[in-house]
This record gives structure tokens, C-alpha cells and sequence, in this order.
């Protein structure tokens, strides 16, 4: 069974409409809406107006790089090393 949309494509214009305005935030359209912020997050990409954030922190880059320098490449021997105490 699909999982049916909180929000329909009118809501979703309000909402892209309201947010552009710059006179609400994200929270603000949750509670109007009464949908998570997650929700509107989800909206307002599909109008371009918001990204989810992908990158990499600076520590998990760090933990990529040591990682990398210890020449692991694979889950297994990311295994062995974490058993043997790095």
C-alpha cells in the first residue's frame, strides 16, 4: 500500500509561496500545516528552496581519511582492525 502524502500539491505551493516570503520559518509552516518540519523540509525541496544537509562534518572527513592512510578498503578489514584495537 503506497504511503499516502501529507500534504497535497496545493499545500505544497502555499507553503514554497509562504516560505519565499522570508516571513516564516520552516517550524512556522509545521505547525500551520501541522506536519514535522521534516515534512515541510521535504516540500520545499521539491521547489529548489531547501537541501538536506549531505556533507561530510570535518571529523567524519578526518575518520575517512585515517581510514584511508591505514589502507582499509573494506568492511571486513575495517572489522579486524577495530578488533584488534586499531
Amino acid at each position: 500500500m503506497p504511503k499516502r502524502e501529507l500534504l497535497n500539491p496545493n499545500q505544497k505551493q502555499e507553503i514554497a509561496d509562504l516560505y519565499r516570503t522570508g516571513e516564516y520559518s520552516q517550524n512556522d509552516l509545521g505547525v500551520m500545516y501541522a506536519v514535522s518540519t521534516t515534512t515541510i523540509r521535504r516540500s520545499l525541496n521539491e521547489f529548489g528552496l531547501c537541501t538536506f544537509n549531505t556533507e561530510v562534518t570535518h571529523k567524519e572527513r578526518s575518520l575517512l581519511d585515517t581510514i584511508k592512510a591505514m589502507h582499509i578498503e573494506t568492511v571486513e578489514q575495517l572489522r579486524d582492525a577495530l578488533r584488534k584495537g586499531l
